[in-house]
């Protein structure tokens, strides 16, 4: 079997990582550029009662991204077979595909041979009872690439009421507030900082979307549209430090993970740029991961003292066994994370920091982070 894990990679193997992993790339794009094709603009009067079927969407409409050519006739009719058979082999087809990918990837024995090398990157970042989760990012995408092409009708009389914008802007947010809760509900990633990373995005998303249906109402030149723009900045400034600062700190496990000392600019910049509760609750050091677990573990004595207690401050026996449940998987979690350092060659996984931690990390590197916790001086010592 070690030898088995050892060994390169086929062709055929090489081809289906590389297919994956493109695909997975250009989804977005290409569905959304699949999906224009099935987007036209009726021309005529459009009757309510029948919507989609009435004669003004497949007799008198024209293509959204070329009103010269008129949809349903001539080269538009020619041409949407092949359409529609991109758009199941593709939008359709992949989402299945990785669905099989995973289904298989469930089984402990085959994510012990090549199959992570090839399909890791489909699962690996997750924590083991999520590694499905990929297939929640597929499905957010395509619910948001179909609101923005299919439901922008930019037609003089539906813009000025406002009828379409509103109904998608609401698509989007109701979206983005289901992704938001599953993701503040599972926390599937297995390093904490990727966690962050994706609820600031979506929370950054959703500023975005409500500030641009803020703009349909602004009244032009006025201090309205001066203060949105402002707060659109704001939102992006945010998401690009965000999307920095776990860029960083992915380097920093990196070096960690293949036991390298890290760059010393790479720790200044932690030291520095990462606010030092953060670098704690991230769980980046030996003292923050055994401070997490010490806290836990305080949360479940407390529970469980108020086992025939009051019912004011944990509510009915079924609550507190919910509490008590979520506790026991979150400190499991973090145990798992200070003592196991994955072997995946294509993500970077969680490991201790601390010179102590799992995988004999560097001393080093464990100190500067826990002066960074302790207020510490001394980053070049740290880092030499």
């Amino acid at each position: 079997a070690a030898a088995s894990d050892d060994a390169p990679l086929t062709f055929g193997q090489k081809m289906k990582k590389h297919f994956f992993e493109d695909m997975r790339l250009m989804y977005v794009a290409t569905t959304g550029a699949l999906l224009k094709a099935f987007r036209c603009t009726p021309v005529a009067d459009r009757d309510l009662r029948h919507f989609w079927l009435s004669k003004s969407w497949f007799g008198d409409s024209v293509m959204s991204v070329d009103p010269e050519q008129k949809c349903w006739t001539g080269l538009h009719a020619a041409l949407m077979p092949y359409f529609i058979i991109m758009f199941l082999l593709y939008a359709i087809g992949y989402p299945i595909a990785v669905f099989v990918v995973l289904n298989r990837a469930k089984n402990s024995t085959v994510r012990a041979g090549w199959h992570p090398k090839v399909y890791g990157r489909l699962y690996r970042r997750f924590e083991p009872q999520y590694y499905w989760w990929e297939l929640i990012y597929l499905a957010r995408r395509m619910c948001l690439i179909s609101f923005r092409v299919l439901m922008n009708d930019r037609r003089a009389e539906v813009y000025l009421a406002r009828t379409m914008q509103g109904w998608q802007g609401l698509c989007f947010l109701v979206t983005l507030i289901a992704a938001l809760l599953a993701q503040f509900y599972a926390h599937p990633f297995k390093l904490e900082h990727m966690d962050l990373l994706d609820a600031t995005l979506l929370c950054c998303l959703f500023c975005i979307v409500w500030l641009s249906m803020a703009f349909e109402i602004a009244l032009k030149d006025t201090m309205e549209v001066d203060v949105l723009e402002g707060m659109v900045f704001l939102v992006i400034a945010v998401s690009c430090l965000f999307a920095v600062m776990a860029l960083v700190l992915d380097t920093y496990h990196a070096y960690l993970k293949a036991k390298k000392e890290p760059p010393t600019w790479v720790l200044l910049l932690i030291r520095f740029c990462v606010p030092p509760p953060m670098v704690a609750a991230l769980g980046l050091t030996a003292a923050g991961k055994k401070k997490q677990m010490e806290t836990i573990k305080k949360e479940i004595a407390a529970v469980e003292a108020d086992k025939g207690g009051s019912k004011t401050s944990l509510g009915s026996k079924s609550m507190r066994l919910r509490k008590l449940t979520r506790l026991h998987t979150k400190l499991d979690r973090v145990a798992q994370r200070a003592a196991v350092v994955d072997d995946d060659d294509s993500d970077v996984e969680d490991s201790d920091v601390g010179g102590g931690g799992s995988g004999g990390m560097n001393a080093g590197a464990g100190a500067v982070a826990d002066a960074h916790i302790n207020g510490g001086d001394g980053c070049g010592g740290g880092g030499g």
